[in-house]
């Protein structure tokens, strides 16, 4: 039926009414002050790998301490912000359904400790009761997508699978500090676009002395310890307390040497390599991609 028997116009025609949901999402918000404490999200940790480099996980010190100092932010893009509504319509079905089971004792468990040596502020998912003695353990919820994630997460025939590396030091924060009240964690991962890719892993701490040690389905991982993941929270608080800026963690694009040395050990693919070698998309951390002060930090120097 033509639009002038419905009593319309043409202007209607050219109407998105997907540019407009994204312009609201994007839309500018309220700013209020950034909090002064860490995050559990932003955990990090340095180790050495399998290949005897030193290697750093997690969060980057430089971006904590432009957060909490007040740096403004890139402005949201569309991508990260269905993203990040779609990460939280998987946890609120999985909670529905783990109320009806009888199994929910709380979520979204707000709390703030400074007994580490510096103000920490985070927010636990989920506590559940375990079955048939009643004990309580947290949940750590994620969602994912795409090959890369689902291998990652789900393994393959190379490998087996595991936790996303930053958020397994956000989830061993979380079990250090509810030690006492929640004998474990458990992070459960569901796929975004293939929900029917879904996996738990059980965190858990092996206490050696003075150190803990993480647990992950049973086996002690002891290539850092939660102790190592605080202390980079406190070479943090000293830079912040001195009001120096920290260096960088991560690079927004690699030296060729380093590409090539990535690689020949396979984590560089070859396509991804020769794509940098002529300048189509230079290989950098990820950190640095969706890193949303990397305008600041590129400003600030090479340190």
């Amino acid at each position: 039926m033509s639009n002038k028997y419905l009593g319309l116009t043409d202007r209607y025609d050219s109407y998105s009414l997907w540019d407009h949901t994204e312009n609201h999402l994007t839309r500018p918000r309220l700013s209020t002050p950034q909090s002064k404490n860490h995050r559990p999200s932003e955990a990090s940790v340095v180790y050495t790998d399998e290949n005897g480099d030193r290697v750093t996980a997690g969060g980057c010190l430089r971006q904590g301490f432009m957060r909490i100092k007040g740096y403004p932010s890139l402005p949201a893009n569309s991508r990260s912000e269905l993203i990040f509504a779609m990460g939280h319509a998987v946890e609120s079905i999985v909670v529905e359904q783990w109320k009806q089971m009888g199994l929910w004792v709380d979520n979204n468990v707000k709390f703030t400790t400074d007994r580490l040596g510096f103000p920490l502020k985070g927010e636990l998912d989920a506590i559940l009761r375990e079955p048939p003695d009643g004990r309580l353990y947290g949940i750590e919820c994620k969602s994912f997508s795409g090959y890369f994630g689902t291998t990652e997460i789900m393994g393959n025939k190379k490998h087996p699978g595991a936790p996303k590396i930053n958020q397994l030091l956000q989830t061993l924060v979380y079990t250090y500090i509810f030690k006492e009240e929640l004998y474990c964690f458990r992070m459960v991962y569901m796929a975004r676009d293939e929900p029917e890719n879904h996996r738990t892993f059980k965190i858990e701490l092996a206490n050696e002395g003075d150190l803990h040690y993480p647990v992950i389905d049973g086996e002690i991982n002891r290539a850092f310890t939660v102790e190592d993941i605080f202390s980079r929270y406190r070479l943090l608080q000293e830079y912040l307390d001195r009001d120096e800026l920290p260096p960088r963690d991560y690079e927004d694009i690699y030296p060729d040497s380093k590409v090539e040395y990535l690689t020949s050990l396979g984590k560089v693919s070859k396509t991804a390599r020769d794509d940098h070698f002529k300048g189509k998309k230079p290989c950098g951390d990820w950190q640095c991609r969706y890193c949303d002060v990397r305008h600041h930090c590129l400003n600030s120097g090479n340190v």
